[in-house]
């Protein structure tokens, strides 16, 4: 009896989980409030070849819910998650901007999902999950693509318990390696695209009272870190870990009018594998040497420049130059130097051109040419030929001119 007594408090402690810390007398908001007690997040990026390389995202979550309002709102999880709220918004309208905003990954795979209920004075109770897939466009440099998102909506939760939610998935490199080892890369984008340069925002629409990050990787991945500098770093040969850990974020990620690359710490990705892709060859001398894609992208658009010059300037007949031509005569008129007939021309485009977004073009359907010369005849903008609509009407009014690519400080 002696001994049942000394081992009953053992015993008793023992079988209750370790979740008396959530529910902690005095805290700011009460049980009301929901907040994130724990969140350990982990970034492991898996082979070096690039037509094995994967990204393994792991993430271990303890919320305690407040309301059923809450509770409808933050038990929907929309897997791949948003590390970069800002930048994945950029397509979303402000009023539609309620929900975690969808990331457009490509060929997402889930490998778990869990969520149960940690009571302070039962076990660990499993809660069932309603589990759909969400659809949403995304449009590559030459393609309109359909990625989807594994919506994972958690049920039977009530107000004020603790809930432990785990997932993992993982996000491949480039899921169409065999196809695009040749000039049809740019018909076949993948995430290859967007891992060149990402981010990871620490801060989420929930406080959070304890968060560890960490990021895993090889040395021949060529990945470099900026920003907010870990805390700790450990190296095991080739194998890189940074740690980054936290306490007491506050839910601010999305305040209005809220510029999160300016004012909350994060982290900056540059990945740089040993791709075909990120290099080029000198054009005198034929020496390969690496470019970042965002590079490779802009060259491709700006090569075309010359060749614009070309066109707008032949002498030949040529029917979109003709309509070019007069267009340019009834809007800039002829009694001004060139540049204020630009300038007549732009406001013309900017308060009067409708937008045609190309939908059949980039689903290849419209194999057709932009034909420059009908589209300012008729007022319209397409999207596939937005640079090279500028381009033909500067060149065709013998101007020199260079590309401002403008920097959205709400993205950053």
């Amino acid at each position: 009896m002696l001994l049942l007594a000394l081992l009953l408090p053992w015993l008793t402690k023992a079988q209750v989980p370790d979740t008396l810390g959530y529910w902690e007398p005095g805290e700011a908001g009460g049980r009301e409030s929901t907040v994130v007690l724990e969140d350990d997040l982990s970034i492991r990026l898996r082979n070096v070849k690039p037509q094995f390389l994967a990204v393994f995202v792991e993430r271990k979550r303890i919320i305690r819910f407040g309301d059923a309002e809450h509770i409808a709102t933050h038990a929907r999880i929309v897997l791949p998650e948003s590390l970069d709220p800002a930048y994945d918004e950029r397509f979303t309208p402000w009023t539609l901007r309620d929900a975690p905003p969808p990331t457009r990954w490509l060929n997402v795979r889930l490998d778990d999902f869990s969520a149960r209920v940690v009571e302070p004075v039962e076990r660990a109770r499993e809660l069932p999950v309603s589990r759909s897939l969400e659809h949403v466009e995304f449009r590559t440099l030459r393609t309109l693509e359909n990625p989807w998102s594994h919506v994972m909506e958690v049920q039977d939760i009530a107000p004020g318990e603790v809930v432990e939610l785990h997932w993992k998935y993982m996000l491949p490199y480039d899921f169409n390696w065999p196809a695009t080892n040749s000039w049809r890369n740019l018909e076949w984008v993948d995430n290859w695209a967007r891992l060149t340069s990402w981010r990871i925002f620490f801060h989420d629409r929930l406080p959070i009272r304890k968060q560890r990050v960490e990021l895993l990787y090889h040395l021949k991945h060529g990945l470099v870190a900026g920003g907010a500098r870990p805390g700790e770093r450990l190296e095991d040969g080739n194998e890189v870990r940074l740690v980054w850990e936290h306490h007491d974020l506050p839910g601010c990620i999305h305040e209005p009018f809220a510029r999160p690359a300016a004012d909350l710490p994060h982290v900056t990705i540059q990945l740089v594998p040993e791709d075909f892709r990120y290099w080029r060859r000198d054009r005198l001398s034929g020496i390969a040497f690496p470019q970042p894609y965002w590079l490779q992208v802009i060259r491709y658009r700006e090569a075309r420049a010359f060749w614009w010059r070309q066109v707008s300037r032949k002498r030949l007949p040529d029917k979109q130059n003709a309509l070019v031509r007069e267009y340019i005569r009834q809007v800039g008129g002829s009694d001004t130097s060139a540049v204020q007939r630009m300038i007549r021309v732009h406001d013309d485009v900017a308060q009067r051109f409708t937008y045609a977004p190309d939908r059949l073009w980039y689903m290849d359907v419209d194999r057709g040419l932009p034909r420059i010369g009908e589209q300012v005849r008729d007022g319209v903008i397409r999207d596939i030929s937005r640079y090279d609509m500028y381009a033909k009407l500067l060149n065709t009014l013998h101007l020199d001119h260079s590309t401002a690519y403008v920097l959205d400080k709400r993205i950053g």
